[in-house]
């Protein structure tokens, strides 16, 4: 399998109508290359291909350009309809992104680890019901970071 790959079926659930990934991180990068070596770094920390998913600039804002279109009334009142916009807006911004399935609090800090090794710009984790803002618990993080949502 690619490591670039469409936004599949399986991260694109969504919750009354926007995007939302339950069990993943998303996380995203201001330099071209970083989200491939996060997949490296992720697959040698035992991530399979399916729970990587890569995703350019330009996927990343088409996608929530199309996503943002009609959003639900549960969407407009909670956190995911703020948390697509600021992903739109930094794939505008020329950043790329990964996707990854850590369903486990396991998973999620081997995947912590793994992304200690890059730059991050922008993370969250898609929790039931709610959107965890990563950065302070990925010790690459940059300090001009983004939140979760836009200010």
């Amino acid at each position: 399998m690619s490591k670039l790959s469409e936004q599949s079926t399986g991260n694109q659930r969504s919750e009354a109508g926007m995007f939302y990934p339950t069990g993943y991180l998303v996380v995203g990068f201001d330099h071209e290359g970083d989200a491939t070596a996060a997949h490296d770094y992720l697959s040698n920390a035992g991530f399979q291909a399916d729970d990587l998913t890569i995703v350019p600039a330009e996927q990343m804002r088409e996608a929530a350009e199309e996503n943002l279109r009609k959003p639900g009334l549960f969407a407009s009142i909670g956190a995911s309809l703020p948390v697509r916009e600021k992903q739109l807006e930094l794939a505008r911004r020329g950043c790329e992104f990964i996707l990854v399935n850590a369903p486990s609090d396991a998973a999620e800090a081997r995947a912590r680890q793994a992304l200690a090794h890059l730059p991050v710009r922008y993370a969250v984790k898609y929790r039931h019901l709610v959107i965890e803002d990563m950065r302070s618990q990925i010790v690459s993080t940059q300090p001009h970071s983004d939140a979760a949502r836009g200010a």
